[in-house]
């Protein structure tokens, strides 16, 4: 349900009745309502940097809305009509939909591109003139004024053209992102849940959070690929017409940076390519680890299957460090070559006897620093482009994988009558793990109720998934009628969207009062509702987390019947729900609500089965014998029979009336919310103690010696041009010609060639400035690498600590969030952006320090422009922590959408409601590209200001080189050294305060990681006592008083509880939903803690045992089967502390040694959640690692809910022949493992209300117990 905002009705109303609301109620202003004027000098940003001024932008509704032309919608429907013309196979279809799509937006952007570069080139010509003109005492101040006023305006118009440049290739890239972000996720749903081609979580983040980031960055590259070797050529030229033939140094260095560079970008690459594929296989166990904590934890499997992870993370890790560590070579190459170039085009230069004047000096030392940034950048823009034809071809990859083509799957209507619901004819299907299909035929007709009944694995849910056409058939032809409309579908393993329950069972259509009531009361719902503080308006959770199994599958089944459609496909619905509530969904519901249509029913409910018109009984080899109740109910029971304790036809009678009214509730009354709590998020600045605590992580040595590094770095660069400067200051000064300097013979303002002194000092400066270079590369490397490993591992470690309340509280794409995209940033964006910061700080530095030195009446400007730029600093960095903040808040919703998406796929298809989840899904992502658009404006208000520094900068220096020519004080060699540093300050200004604020919003993914390991509750794992070492040696089990609440303010959930189970005694634990039945068994275990009592278990008390221990020495058997990708034997054996022998003994006893054979044995690979397996073989391993761990205390909740019955007996014997001499605690549904118990508790309101034998308890006409029970055969 959506939000409930504040009415802004007053304010309206003021400003209808004239009041013009204040100052501080202005929002951001929308480009699309700006007049031209505020569009060409961007004025409209103004509003929103004001606002975060004023800390205004906390909310998605306080950013500016997107232009017209990169609305999400807008721009997705435009490229899926582009893209539809193009084959899914091509390699370059991507590529061609894109260039079909943007090339009258993107191509032209070369225009103002080649602009700007040639107008870069202009600004050395003229610093050579201006020093010319310093130097030439016949020269006019008209010839100053007239090269002045060029410099002036060459970087007027470069603001102009680089600002508007900027802002549509922002547009452009926006485009590009939605574009491939909507077709990523439209593709995903449309494939196929059990192919080898399905999307997995990991690989859906991976492709939305880093390739299609990939993509976006190589377009905004892509102009540079041909600007670059025009600047390169542009500078060679321009430097010949300076050095004449010393330029062939500057060529012959730029190839040989070339070489390397290329090698290096390649390399790079390649490992991008394995970090990638790494990355995408340590988040997919992260996913798995979440969704499966109650498992892990409860099953003391945390510490292994972090230390899983971890290993995923050192193998990632490895390739980041030869990517770091590589990267660090780069960075050296790019530091000194521009020195090395110009020391050496120099020491040529002299050497080939010509005069080296001023003008040349600091003219060529300007192009040379134009030069080496293409010369660089080239390789690295060829390794971008790689990066993003590697990200293109993953992409590329997934959408070539075949969607479902349900109009080629289904047969056409011709061949059956008009009163054929659906129809099969010779179906076969063959997949890997799953059951097969053989050779099925029958026909459906309209209205016609048909059970479906099978053993464990004999392929009943794998036939609803062919009639669907999620598994492909290899033979024959299946017929559904009217199958454009949708078919109902309720899964064996129900999923629910992360909404309200009313939205859940609306899903989408049109509320109707009464016909959702006649749905809630058909599918038993109203009691749940009245116990939820919410009602029905209570969130649902991420997969229906915050419900219990029964509750899902009661949802479930209502969303189904509120969709009215003609055909429902119902898997094993009872299984999770007990006997009473059974009868009600199949009398009101099945029988009632669905009574005019089609119903395939999979049950193992004989009761049931009798009702239905016909029988679909599914034989293990696949096959199906097709019946009514009476042919084929007398086959099952003879087949039944032959197993000892499986129910008889008396057993299925008292089944037909018979019920413990339960509903597992994993969480109970804890659903209190209707929506999800908000995501907590820091206001303002980055606050000092984050940076604080990433130099901790990265160590004080390592940081210290890296600092010390920068400033030997920039020292000895700014040292060396100073040096330059006073050499030839020192031959202005001696005219006459006399020789300073070992044979250097100067005459008035040059040098002459003979020995070069100088320039071997020049050129030691050089060589010490590349050895300080490459000490702080490969040193900031390895901090930076340490802080990533040490990030990571606490985060993961931190999450693993986390109780397990934090996991049912916390969406789980919030913590998927946390530790892929931020911790992707800090392994590889807040390095490179903070090394830029240091980078660019110091030369900063050292430029205004050389400026000052050469110019001091400068400094009357500077100081106020500095002021100046400290103010847009603050602004643009308060601007930008808020947008950034508010990104990464938004990416976490579009995460959680794409998890619920992939695993509610399947339902979603078959209901034909894609469309509508599309549409959710470009709205979470509109919001994230809000946020991106406003950080694009943010950043051209940036940059226009720091253009008019620069040129402000500029002038002054100009303005106070003629003065001092007029005065007589101007000196060539300072004003060409203030002038190339000038030049150099307009693009260093700009590349620090975008670094500085990309690695500030970088470090807010630092500050979300510091905030769950500073504030994320960790688990209490402390040992207080000493434990006897056989400890617990007999199983005895006493609650004293226990008191436990969920929330200070909430009521107990358990109410001063106390009871005493002897060793080895069979406890049966029954009441109706919230009695607390889940909540008593998760306080054993220490899931919940005591607000007072104590709780004892061979007379220790269990808080004085460490938890992990206390957790290890008990067994759980969960209604919910989870397993972990990996072998049959991990899952079963997770810590390798069991033989083949005994994991293969276990796997025979559960009936399993067949499929496991027939699998390939324990090595069989089981995918993600299980999904190669059916529900029931899932449920039987989760038996069988019980059964492989054998523990003196045991509680189960009912393990075999979703197997047929004479498994079920099997099992139901087994348990009791293995835990004979174990104490059992048994969460129970069916009645006849109630009756089995030595004793049952009977819970209501968090209490123990009546306990005993239960054939004592029957037999006492007032028993709570008895009244639980409506069956008299079971009363006699």
């Amino acid at each position: 349900m959506p939000m409930v905002v504040p009415n802004n009705g007053d304010l309206v109303n003021s400003s209808r009745n004239g009041q013009c609301p204040t100052k501080r109620d202005r929002k951001p202003k929308n480009e699309d309502s700006a007049n031209w004027f505020s569009k060409f000098t961007f004025f409209w940003i103004n509003n929103l940097i004001n606002a975060a001024a004023r800390q205004q932008l906390n909310e998605m509704n306080d950013l500016p809305k997107l232009a017209k032309d990169v609305e999400v919608i807008k721009v997705n429907n435009e490229f899926i009509r582009i893209i539809s013309r193009y084959s899914a196979s091509s390699r370059l279809s991507l590529l061609l939909a894109l260039h079909h799509y943007l090339k009258q937006q993107f191509y032209p952007l070369c225009i103002p591109k080649i602009l700007y570069d040639c107008l870069a080139f202009v600004n050395p010509l003229l610093l050579g003139s201006l020093v010319d003109f310093i130097s030439d005492a016949e020269a006019t101040i008209v010839d100053g004024v007239y090269i002045s006023v060029g410099i002036f305006v060459t970087n007027v118009v470069m603001a102009v053209v680089g600002v508007h440049y900027a802002h549509l290739l922002n547009r452009v890239s926006m485009k590009v992102d939605t574009a491939i972000n909507g077709i990523v996720y439209r593709h995903c749903l449309s494939l196929a849940s059990h192919p080898k081609s399905t999307c997995s979580v990991g690989q859906l983040v991976n492709l939305i959070s880093v390739d299609v980031r990939k993509i976006v960055i190589f377009c905004r590259c892509f102009h540079d690929l041909w600007s670059v070797p025009f600047q390169i050529l542009a500078a060679l030229f321009l430097l010949y017409k300076q050095v004449e033939l010393a330029s062939t140094v500057s060529l012959g260095i730029s190839l040989s940076i070339l070489v390397p560079v290329y090698l290096i970008a390649k390399k790079l690459a390649s490992l991008y390519a394995q970090l990638v594929g790494a990355k995408d296989r340590r988040v997919m166990s992260v996913n798995e680890a979440i969704h499966g904590m109650r498992t892990l934890k409860l099953n003391v499997l945390e510490d292994i299957y972090e230390e899983r992870i971890l290993n995923l993370r050192r193998e990632e890790f490895k390739y980041l460090k030869r990517r770091k560590y590589i990267d660090a070579i780069s960075v050296y190459i790019w530091a000194v070559a521009s020195l090395f170039m110009a020391t050496l085009t120099f020491i040529t230069f002299v050497l080939l006897g010509n005069e080296l004047t001023a003008s040349k000096v600091f003219t060529t030392l300007s192009l040379c620093n134009l030069l080496i940034g293409p010369v660089i950048n080239l390789p690295w823009f060829i390794n971008t482009g790689y990066e993003a034809w590697v990200s293109t071809r993953r992409i590329v990859r997934f959408l070539a994988t075949e969607p479902l083509a349900l109009d080629l799957y289904y047969e056409t209507p011709e061949a059956h009558g008009p009163d054929v619901a659906l129809a099969l004819n010779h179906v076969g299907a063959r997949l890997e793990g799953a059951a097969s299909i053989n050779d099925i035929t029958f026909t459906v007709k309209q209205g016609e109720l048909i059970g479906i009944y099978g053993p464990v694995g004999s392929g009943k849910s794998s036939l609803l998934h062919v009639i669907l056409g999620e598994i492909s058939k290899c033979s024959g032809s299946v017929y559904v009628k009217d199958w454009k409309d949708g078919v109902a579908f309720v899964s064996q393993d129900p999923w629910l969207s992360n909404s309200s329950i009313r939205d859940n069972i609306t899903f989408g259509k049109e509320f109707d009062k009464h016909f959702y009531s006649t749905v809630v009361d058909a599918c038993a719902l109203r009691p749940d509702f009245a116990r939820f503080p919410q009602g029905d308006q209570t969130l649902a959770g991420e997969r229906g987390r915050a419900l219990s199994g029964g509750q899902r599958a009661r949802v479930a089944m209502a969303r189904a019947v509120y969709q009215d459609k003609s055909i429902y496909l119902v898997d094993d619905l009872f299984a999770s729900v007990d006997d009473n509530v059974a009868h009600i969904l199949f009398d009101d519901c099945i029988l009632g609500c669905l009574r005019s249509k089609t119903v395939l029913l999979v049950t193992q409910k004989l009761a049931f089965l009798e009702r239905v018109d016909r029988i679909v009984y599914m034989k293990q080899d696949g096959t199906a014998v097709i019946g009514s109740p009476e042919e084929l109910l007398s086959l099952i029971y003879a087949e039944i029979s032959t197993v000892p304790g499986a129910p008889g036809r008396s057993d299925v009678a008292a089944e037909r009336q018979g019920s413990v009214e339960h509903v597992d509730h994993p969480y109970e009354n804890s659903v209190e919310k209707k929506e999800e709590e908000e995501e907590d998020r820091e206001i303002g600045f980055v606050k000092f103690s984050v940076y604080r605590n990433y130099v901790r992580c990265m160590g004080c040595g390592t940081f210290l010696s890296t600092l010390l590094a920068f400033v030997l770095m920039q020292s000895s660069r700014n040292v060396s041009d100073w040096y330059l400067s006073y050499w030839v200051q020192s031959y202005g000064r001696n005219g006459n010609g006399e020789n300073l300097t070992g044979g250097i013979h100067v005459s008035s303002g040059h040098i002459q060639n003979d020995i070069p002194t100088e320039l071997i000092v020049y050129a030691c400066l050089a060589v010490a400035n590349s050895i300080f270079v490459l000490f702080r590369a490969f040193l900031y490397a390895y901090g930076c690498l340490r802080v990533a490993r040490v990030l990571h591992d606490k985060l993961l470690h931190k999450i693993f600590q986390a109780p397990l309340h934090f996991f049912s509280e916390t969406a789980p794409g919030r913590l998927i969030n946390r530790i892929s995209s931020d911790i992707f940033t800090i392994d590889d964006w807040l390095p490179s952006q903070a090394n830029r910061v240091a980078k660019f700080a110091f030369e900063i530095l050292g430029a205004v320090a050389m400026i000052s030195y050469s110019m001091p009446w400068c400094l009357i400007s500077l100081v106020p422009l500095f002021l100046f730029y400290l103010h847009i600093h603050k602004a643009y960095r308060l601007a930008c922590c808020s947008i950034k903040r508010l990104n990464s808040v938004s990416l976490s919703p579009i995460y959680s959408h794409c998890v619920d998406s992939i695993c509610g796929a399947v339902t979603i298809r078959a209901l034909r409601d894609c469309n509508r989840f599309i549409d959710e899904f470009l709205k979470r992502f509109s919001v994230n590209m809000q946020c991106q658009y406003s950080e694009y404006a943010s950043l051209v208000w940036l940059s226009i200001r720091i253009h008019m520094i620069s040129i402000i900068t500029m002038g002054t220096v100009c303005i106070t080189a003629l003065l001092q020519r007029v005065f007589g004080e101007a000196k060539p060699e300072l004003v060409g050294l203030a002038l190339t540093y000038v030049l150099l300050l307009k693009g260093l200004l700009a590349e620090f305060m975008s670094s500085f604020t990309e690695s500030e919003k970088a470090f807010i993914s630092v500050e979300r990681v510091f905030s769950y390991l500073n504030n994320l509750e960790s688990e209490n794992l402390d040992q207080l006592a000493q434990i006897p070492e056989r400890w617990p040696e007999h199983g005895h089990i006493v609650f004293e008083s226990a008191v436990v609440r969920y929330s200070a303010d909430a009521l107990p959930a358990l109410d001063k509880v106390s009871f005493e189970i002897r060793p080895g005694e069979h406890i049966g634990i029954v009441g109706r939903t919230g009695a607390g039945k889940t909540t008593l068994i998760s306080t054993l275990f220490r899931a919940y803690q005591l607000e007072s009592g104590r709780i004892l278990i061979d007379g220790v008390d269990i808080a004085a045992v460490g938890l992990r221990q206390l957790r290890s020495k008990l067994g759980i058997i969960s209604q919910d089967p989870f397993l972990f990708s990996g072998t049959i034997r991990e899952n079963l054996d997770m810590k390798g502390e069991y033989t083949t022998d005994h994991l293969l003994k276990t796997i025979e006893s559960c009936g399993l040694g067949d499929l496991v054979e027939q699998l390939g044995g324990l090595d069989y690979h089981v995918e993600e959640g299980g999904a190669n397996l059916s529900v029931g073989q899932r449920q039987l391993i989760c038996l069988a690692r019980a059964f492989v761990m054998k523990k003196k205390i045991v509680c189960i909740d009912e393990a075999t809910s979703y197997v047929d019955l004479d498994t079920d007996a099997r099992m139901q014997r087994l348990l009791r022949s293995t835990f004979a001499n174990a104490t059992v605690l048994a969460i129970a549904h069916r009645v006849r493992t109630v009756l089995s118990c030595d004793r049952v508790f009977v819970m209501e309101d968090g209490c123990i209300v009546e306990f005993g034998v239960p054939a004592d308890l029957v037999r006492n006409p007032a028993s709570k117990f008895r009244s639980l029970i409506r069956d008299t055969s079971l009363l006699n």
